[in-house]
């Protein structure tokens, strides 16, 4: 029989090294290949033995600490969002749901910060335009014709 050296979290090493690997993103059956290189089993037997670790309470207890410690960008990059956006365009056209795929990739984004939706009203947004001018020119009229004439006409308002 077989000792097996484990850490502190109650871990083999193997087994360490699969939890690892699904924290970043691998199916279980990927991780059980990469983590038990050495195992001759098929991909179904992959398949079982990640289920069956994934039942183990230390295992789960594990992937749980390790997912609590990711922050979205050990996960996801911008460069892959780029790459997965010209992906799912093209899957998005051939299947005709430009909707879904919108909706997909602004939330991604968001995540991401790539795309930012916070809107944020300064007392400049509010003040009437030749109170802005006013205020921007600090009481030259030289600089304030030159601010109107930039701006295009007299009045701003509609």
């Amino acid at each position: 029989m077989r000792r097996h050296i484990l850490d502190e979290n109650g871990l083999t090493p193997a087994e360490e090294r699969f939890v690892g690997l699904i924290a970043r993103g691998y199916t279980q059956r990927q991780a059980a290949k990469e983590a038990f290189p050495c195992s001759k089993l098929s991909d179904s037997g992959f398949d079982d033995k990640a289920h069956r670790l994934r039942k183990r309470p230390a295992i789960e207890a594990r992937l749980r600490a390790l997912l609590m410690e990711r922050k979205i960008s050990d996960i996801d990059s911008e460069g892959l969002w780029h790459s997965d956006l010209a992906d799912m365009i093209t899957s998005a056209k051939a299947r005709e749901n430009d909707t879904a795929l919108a909706s997909f990739m602004r939330l991604r984004g968001q995540a991401l910060g790539i795309l930012k939706d916070r809107v944020v009203i300064s007392a400049e947004q509010v003040m009437p335009d030749a109170d802005l001018i006013k205020q921007l020119a600090g009481g030259d009229k030289q600089k304030a014709a030159m601010l109107q004439s930039i701006l295009g006409r007299r009045t701003f308002d509609a």
